[in-house]
């Protein structure tokens, strides 16, 4: 209605005004146009291949990720897929997703190191249907601390290995 009042019916005068006024300043600022990225949370056949090469930023996230759980009062059983900031109890999803933001200094949904773990866990998952391999075994009722502390363990003596055997 107020574009009306000043440009009459001529609405592409009154879009590209409007355009200017909120754009261009924007752009002169340095702020950009959110450009479409590739979803992270998506996987792909490429991802979801096992033995792929492993670097020693996987196995120091999951260290890290077993240190973050080092005792049953820092785990949380019931995971919803949030990981709260300055947390002090953490689900396997979300102390792994702290440990390689911690190591890559930036969100990696779909780490190397991550993506082992869901691996073991889908091995100990057989039969059962899953969605969110790490959410669902984490919140499964059967899953107890000492079963979280077996995946990671198990998780880095494979990425261990693989590193050692990379390296000669």
């Amino acid at each position: 209605m107020i574009t009306a009042l000043i440009f009459g019916d001529d609405m592409k005068t009154a879009i590209t005004f409007l355009v200017s006024c909120l754009v261009v300043p924007l752009a002169s600022v340095g702020v950009r146009a959110q450009v479409p990225r590739p979803d992270p949370y998506k996987t792909s056949p490429e991802l979801e291949r096992r033995g792929q090469r492993v670097t020693p930023e996987d196995l120091r996230v999951l260290k890290r990720a077993d240190e973050m759980l080092a005792t049953p009062a820092s785990w949380n059983r019931h995971d919803a897929r949030v990981c709260p900031a300055r947390a002090t109890r953490w689900s396997l999803f979300c102390a792994l997703q702290d440990a390689a933001h911690e190591v890559f200094g930036e969100e990696r949904y779909r780490a190397l190191a991550i993506q082992e773990v869901r691996f073991t866990v889908e091995d100990r998952m057989t039969g059962l249907a899953i969605q969110h391999r790490l959410t669902d075994y984490n919140n499964l009722p059967s899953t107890r601390f000492a079963d979280i502390k077996d995946v990671l363990k198990v998780t880095m003596d494979r990425v261990a290995a693989r590193l050692a055997a990379q390296q000669q």
